[in-house]
């Protein structure tokens, strides 16, 4: 069963973030759907994917210079070029059938994320995979499958989602994997598609200006990520709903400025759950808002507070242990201690809290969370050229709570985890 704590404990602006996608899901959003849905079904990510292709090229017969220039082109970091490079090397007819072998049918049930997301009863789904898995969970379910080449049907969908009617549509935007030579992947495809004729450009705004839209398994590498958001421009500061990216994110990357920089660049609201290879953590959020759906009431789900589902169990020795997410550093932000002997039984601890990038200097205040036998176990501390410092003395261990940046985030230390604190500290 996915933890909560996969996501939620990851800032408190992550949390609220949470909140208000739980809330816009009453309004029947949209879903656009990514790679990273059909993972846990047996299809590659966009990585996965140009790394299938470099193995096949491989394997072709190739001159002499070959082999290096493929190692090279593995190191490309323009995604589209990468891929229109593999379609040269491949050729036509060795490119359409890597791609209809790789996102055929493999006749396997629908996996937990696809029936997630048949559940949440989405108004729409719009996706950029070629495969039919997530397609295939909605059998049973009236839905009409249209892809976005087909201008009177899109035409038409447009039309309903103005009117809301009950309807609902699977659009492939980018393609299916049984017409291959119709696949939007390289280069030359996305310039034709977004960039010589804006008609699909003009399409995707027109959605976004009408309905909110949930974006989910895509990664910030995706190509087709940055595209569609692309088509978000210019309504950022308009009347035009929130949408929302739910988007893996890993322990080293600063949550806090990609979600500055996605939503004060694109309006978008993003939701982050913690990275891994086959996306287990969306899961767990596509199962919390269907909890907040099966709630009877608002009232009856704000009664169990995220707030309290977010927080673990607490350790009646250590109540802050896991309580702020069990990172000290996070958002370019570092709690760190040091400790040292003051007499034989008690100890001089010195907290601080200061800043990892100079281009993101801590400021106003940071708020400690010490054990509650202190007193007061709340302190406020005013930044001092760019830290926040506080001593106290202590007969012993215990996890250090600390928030900064107005409580957008939060810091954990364990100090019996220090390596250079005195031994007999750390035991007691």
């Amino acid at each position: 069963m996915p933890t909560l704590d996969n996501f939620l404990t990851i800032s408190d602006r992550n949390l609220k973030a949470f909140e208000r996608l739980a809330e816009t899901m009453k309004d029947r959003p949209l879903v656009l759907v990514g790679a990273g849905v059909s993972v846990g079904a047996g299809y590659p990510t966009w990585d996965g994917l140009m790394q299938l292709f470099n193995t096949t090229i491989q394997e072709l017969p190739a001159p002499p210079d070959a082999p290096k220039y493929i190692q090279q082109l593995a190191r490309v970091t323009d995604p589209l070029w990468q891929a229109e490079e593999y379609r040269r090397l491949v050729k036509k007819v060795g490119y359409e059938a890597l791609i209809w072998s790789t996102f055929r049918p493999k006749n396997t049930p629908a996996t937990d994320v696809a029936k997630a997301i048949v559940d949440l009863d989405f108004s729409h789904v719009l996706t950029t995979n070629y495969d039919v898995s997530l397609e295939m969970a909605y059998q049973g379910k009236p839905i009409e499958v249209i892809n976005w080449t087909e201008r009177e049907k899109v035409g038409t969908f447009l039309r309903d989602i103005s009117r809301r009617g009950d309807k609902r549509y699977f659009v492939y935007l980018h393609g299916r994997f049984d017409e291959p030579e119709n696949i939007v992947l390289t280069e030359r495809d996305y310039v034709k598609r977004y960039l010589v004729g804006d008609e699909a450009s003009k399409k995707l705004f027109a959605i976004f200006m009408v309905r909110p839209v949930v974006f989910l398994g895509f990664s910030l590498t995706d190509p087709e990520l940055t595209h569609l958001i692309r088509s978000t421009q210019g309504y950022a500061q308009s009347e035009a709903p929130t949408h929302f990216v739910v988007l893996p994110i890993a322990t080293d990357q600063d949550e806090g400025a990609i979600a500055g920089w996605l939503n004060g660049k694109y309006g978008i609201e993003p939701v982050f759950y913690k990275s891994t290879p086959k996306h287990e953590g969306l899961l767990g959020v596509l199962t919390e808002l269907k909890r907040y759906q099966s709630a009877k009431s608002e009232g009856e789900f704000k009664a169990r507070s995220l707030k309290t589902a977010r927080k673990r169990e607490r350790d009646p020795d250590d109540p802050h242990k896991g309580q702020w997410g069990g990172l000290a550093e996070r958002n370019s932000r570092v709690l760190s201690a040091t400790v040292s002997k003051d007499d034989k039984d008690w100890f001089w601890v010195k907290l601080k809290v200061a800043s990892t990038n100079p281009k993101k200097p801590l400021t106003g205040q940071v708020t400690f969370y010490l054990h509650p036998t202190f007193s007061p176990d709340t302190v406020n501390v005013d930044v001092v050229n760019g830290t926040a410092d506080y001593d106290l003395y202590s007969y012993g261990a215990f996890t250090v709570g600390a928030q900064a940046d107005k409580g957008k985030t939060e810091l954990e230390l364990d100090l019996s985890t220090l390596p250079d604190a005195p031994k007999r500290f750390r035991e007691q």
